[in-house]
């Protein structure tokens, strides 16, 4: 989960990241998220609790402009950005997605830390004009 004002700025941010987390297949809806922002994608990979995501193409459809209310069309990009993700547990047995970056040269796993959150099950883009 994250913590508002300490790992997200974002309510919305924080509320997505208190969802109960379940384990995903290939295909799930998922969304990254940062500070404030949204970034929409989809599961392309399922190992256990380890998880890739693959960056969605999120069209804005909406004509609002720098507004807080934004509409998205989101469709998976096959050349989009990979990131993995593994399911942990805090000290209070919490689950939560935490990023990781694979060392080239070992192949292990880093923890990343502040890497933002993850929610599934839920795809979501949304910017934030205000930074």
């Amino acid at each position: 989960m994250l913590k508002a004002g300490v790992h997200t700025g974002s309510l919305v941010n924080h509320i997505y990241s208190t969802y109960k987390t379940k384990l995903p297949k290939v295909g799930d809806g998922a969304t990254i998220l940062h500070w404030t922002d949204r970034s929409a994608c989809t599961v392309i990979a399922v190992e256990g609790n380890i998880i890739k995501v693959q960056r969605d193409i999120a069209t804005r459809i909406d004509k609002l402009g720098m507004s807080e209310l934004q509409t998205y069309k989101c469709t998976p990009d096959l050349n989009g950005s990979i990131t993995t993700w593994k399911l942990l547990k805090d000290k209070k047995g919490n689950e939560y997605w935490n990023l990781y970056e694979i060392n080239t040269n070992t192949g292990r796993l880093n923890k990343i830390k502040g890497g933002g959150g993850l929610a599934i099950g839920i795809r979501d883009e949304y910017h934030d004009y205000s930074f």
